[in-house]
């Protein structure tokens, strides 16, 4: 009896609500809708790739949107252009507007075409809830201060990779300010090195470094030194010159280190036999030369070995390639190695 009173009132239920026209009622939240909105018309939108930004769809449906399931804010605006060589949206990125999606935890803009930032005053803002921040690949996209950073408290994943930075000469002072980083990526940046001797920096959280392709022209930086925690750390293309630092071998949990197409010289520091975790070490297109430290051969976990292009010589024995049971890449050209493939030289 109680399984059919339970089954008519169930049923009861879906049809007065079929008649009644009733509908699920829309997750997004009215506010940040709007905010979203008075965006879309501040920027421009030539392949009009965000058409279903309208208030005839719920805005957490639109493209790029994503919403929690449970409060229908909007927490994740992902907008990076799926399309190549061609970018989707031009203008200026008001961060006044997105700044008021205070729930944002996840902004991507990358691989667009937009040429200038509307910031807000920075003592008005407190962003603590964004924890990724791509901006990447805005090729026109200059930045003269990045001061307005130090509103992002919590950010995670910060990457400004082809955005011009040349006028920034305290870009490094600025990225101090932000402890809880994990992944800084500034590729490309055309940042120099008139500003890299500071002694200490508080990265205290740093894993993925990549400040290639700038024009840093300097040493090593010493401040790399503090870096504990790294695990990728990408320095290729940046003219930096001298010998590579002993203290490099350090990083106990380094898998990647690039130091590629750079003016380095003298010999490989025997200390990089200690970075055990390490996968993929490419130190190509130097003026480096002398041997191989024996050590080297030890890293089982090497996946990459990119030497080539230098002036390296000393032998190398079929033992020590048999070590690197690992390897998938390995790339010596230009060098003068001798190898000694024992027993089994035809």
């Amino acid at each position: 009896m109680a399984a059919v009173l339970l089954w008519f009132l169930c049923a009861t239920t879906l049809t007065l609500s079929s008649c009644m026209g009733y509908k699920h009622m829309d997750l997004c939240n009215g506010k940040d809708e709007h905010e979203l909105l008075v965006f879309k018309q501040s920027i421009n939108d030539p392949l009009k790739w965000l058409s279903s930004w309208s208030t005839e769809e719920d805005c957490c449906n639109w493209i790029g949107v994503h919403c929690d399931s449970i409060t229908g804010r909007v927490s994740k605006l992902d907008l990076r252009c799926p399309l190549g060589d061609i970018q989707c949206l031009e203008g200026e990125i008001n961060f006044s507007l997105l700044f008021k999606l205070e729930f944002l935890s996840f902004l991507d803009l990358s691989f667009n075409n937009f040429k200038t930032i509307h910031l807000p005053p920075i003592h008005s803002v407190n962003f603590s809830n964004l924890l990724y921040l791509d901006l990447s690949m805005n090729y026109n996209l200059h930045m003269e201060n990045l001061g307005w950073l130090s509103c992002l408290s919590s950010i995670k994943y910060l990457n400004l990779s082809g955005v011009f930075l040349k006028n920034e000469t305290l870009w490094l002072q600025q990225m101090t300010m932000l402890p809880s980083l994990m992944e800084l990526r500034l590729s490309g940046c055309s940042l120099s090195g008139d500003n890299l001797s500071l002694g200490y920096v508080n990265f205290t959280s740093l894993v993925v470094l990549d400040v290639s392709n700038n024009s840093f022209h300097s040493k090593v930086p010493k401040w790399l030194f503090n870096l504990q925690h790294l695990r990728s750390l990408i320095l290729g293309s940046n003219s930096l010159k001298g010998h590579i630092p002993k203290w490099m071998g350090q990083y106990k949990r380094l898998e990647q280190l690039d130091l590629s197409n750079n003016l380095l010289s003298g010999p490989i520091p025997s200390t990089f036999g200690n970075l055990s975790s390490l996968k993929s070490l490419d130190v190509s297109f130097n003026y480096l030369n002398g041997s191989l430290p024996r050590d080297i051969w030890k890293l089982s976990k090497l996946e990459v070995l990119s030497i080539g292009y230098n002036s390296f010589s000393g032998i190398i024995s079929e033992l020590s390639l048999t070590n690197l049971s690992n390897l998938k890449s390995l790339s010596l050209d230009s060098s003068d190695f001798i190898f000694d493939l024992g027993s089994h030289c035809a």
